[in-house]
């Protein structure tokens, strides 16, 4: 019979998020309140210590496919991330503040992300505009959870 499940690093991947996500709820109170971490904070520690360098349970240097499942495992956090952002939110809040949301994601976010591109393409030369846009776009914080976590308490 299990052999029919064919379980690849993605699914392992998938099973590792929902197994942390279960355990963190479970104690969340414990951690958040008691003991003063963030959701960032214990996933960063949590990422550290399975990693290759400590317990070495997830090691990314020896997958097959790494490319397939990095972005198997980046839609997956943020669709997660989206959802809690979603459920934190009163009722009626785009109803009421559609406004300064359409602002805030029009033109500051651009705004934003191309005063970091110029940063970039300046600091680094040998870059093409292009390049220095990717990059930009990696630690601009246009994402709610990141600058959620980073207004928050982390």
């Amino acid at each position: 019979m299990w052999n029919r499940i064919n379980a690849n690093t993605v699914h392992l991947l998938y099973l590792s998020i929902s197994s942390f996500l279960c355990l963190f709820m479970l104690f969340s109170a414990v951690i958040k309140d008691k003991l003063y971490f963030g959701e960032a904070n214990v996933a960063l520690l949590v990422g550290a210590m399975l990693g290759p360098f400590a317990a070495n349970a997830v090691d990314p240097n020896i997958w097959s496919h790494f490319d397939t499942v990095v972005l198997e495992f980046s839609r997956v956090v943020i669709i997660i991330q989206w959802f809690a952002v979603a459920l934190e939110l009163p009722k009626r809040y785009i109803h009421f503040h559609w406004k300064s949301l359409l602002w805030l994601v029009g033109p500051v976010v651009v705004w934003g992300w191309m005063v970091c591109t110029l940063l970039v393409w300046f600091m680094v030369p040998r870059l093409s505009f292009t390049q220095s846009m990717t990059i930009a776009s990696c630690f601009n914080a246009i994402d709610p959870v990141m600058a959620a976590t980073i207004v928050g308490n982390g």
